[in-house]
Formats: C-alpha cells, structure tokens, sequence
C-alpha cells in the first residue's frame, strides 16, 4: 500500500444542505468547532507520520469534523462517527455523502458502545468536541440537542468517559484530539490523563471564543515514538 500523503490545509467541509430545521436538533458548526479543524490542520504533518487508516469521531453532530478528515485522507481513512443523537447521525450521513466521503460509517451509539472491543488497539485517530459545558446530573443523559453541550460536573462526564477508553481503543502510534473549555481545567486533566492512564497530552491550539476560553488537548500513549 502507498503511504498516505496530506495536502497542506484542511477545505471547510460543506454544510450548506443543513437548515434552521436541522439545527433545532443538532449542534450547528460553531468557534469550537472551527477550532478543532484549524487543530487538526496544524497536526497535518504529524497525522501524516501516523499514516491513520481508522478514525472515531465521538458526537459529530452536523459532520464537518468527520467530512473534513474523509475529504483529506479519502480511501486511506475509513471514518467511523458516533452519536447518540439520532438526528446528528442523520445529518452526518448526509454531510458525508455531500462531501464526497464514501469510505465511512455513521453509527448511532453512547460512545463506542458495542465496538469497544472490536476496536482495541485499532483505532489511530480519535477526534471529539464533547458537551463541556458545566451543567447539573439532571441534564445529563439526554440524546437530543442536549447532549452536545450538557457535560455535567466541571463539563467534565464524557471527557472522563473517553479518556478512560483511549489507552484501549488506541493503536500503538495513535493519537486522540479532545476540545476543552478552561472550566474543565485543562492542565489539571492533562496532569492527571498521565498518572492514571498513561497518556501524554499537549496543548496543540488555544483561542477566546466570546466568554469561552477553549482549548485543543492532544492525547497519545506514553510509548508512542
């Protein structure tokens, strides 16, 4: 197999087929989300030494995140999104199919729930722009809109949830990209990813968005070379 090339930039993916109609549902692209594209097109160079051939995206919502990596790395990367909530899975579907992204599927599920296994040591690309946003258990749990922002104590629930399965899910040289909020202390996080799951972490971008302080953390194992 030839190994995989990357352009230089990542094109925004198109959405313009989603509507106000769809966004009542699901997540509508915004500062974070763009944020993570401009991440993960500065990481290009390093995505291209890790030659992905599987990527996870964990809540793609409308599904420019997962678009804008089928488009770069095309038939090389098979893209596996996400998402509890139905109408992101639909919205994601048809964001793929605009994008001319054919070597991927869309999964309706609570995480990687039923593939946690399959996927050990497979996975060489994780990317998630999780619900950070502090909120009560109460407005946990949800699987509409809801569960693209509710992030429970510190924004912090499936933060937690994910890091937990990445030193699983990871292959050897794999690499995790996860957005966080300054609410979600950060550094604090990164400190303790390493202590108790073995994760190097570095913050690969970091930009005011309104009143939001965001951050892109990088994850990989402490083996990874």
């Amino acid at each position: 197999m030839e190994p995989l090339t990357v352009p230089s930039s990542i094109p925004t993916p198109i959405y313009k087929h989603l509507n106000s109609d769809e966004f009542e549902d699901v997540y509508e692209p915004a500062e974070d989300s763009f944020l993570l594209l401009d991440a993960l097109e500065s990481e290009l160079q390093f995505l291209e030494k890790v030659q992905p051939s599987i990527c996870v995206e964990i809540g793609p919502g409308s599904g420019i995140i997962s678009a804008a990596i089928g488009s770069v790395f095309r038939s090389k990367t098979f893209v596996i999104s996400c998402d509890i909530n139905p109408q992101a899975c639909i919205c994601t579907s048809q964001t793929l199919v605009v994008n001319n992204c054919q070597y991927s599927n869309v999964i309706r599920s609570d995480l990687l729930s039923g593939l946690q296994q399959r996927a050990a040591g497979l996975v060489d690309l994780i990317v998630c722009n999780p619900p950070y946003v502090p909120t009560s258990n109460e407005e946990e749990g949800s699987s509409d809109i809801r569960a693209s922002w509710a992030g429970g104590h510190q924004g912090l629930t499936l933060i937690q949830r994910l890091v937990e399965l990445i030193p699983n899910l990871l292959s050897k040289s794999g690499v995790a990209y996860i957005v966080f909020e300054d609410q979600n202390k950060p550094h604090t996080f990164m400190e303790e990813s390493s202590s108790k799951y073995g994760l190097k972490s570095e913050i690969v971008l970091k930009r005011k968005a309104g009143r939001e302080l965001l951050y892109v953390l990088k994850f990989t194992k402490e083996s990874h070379t």
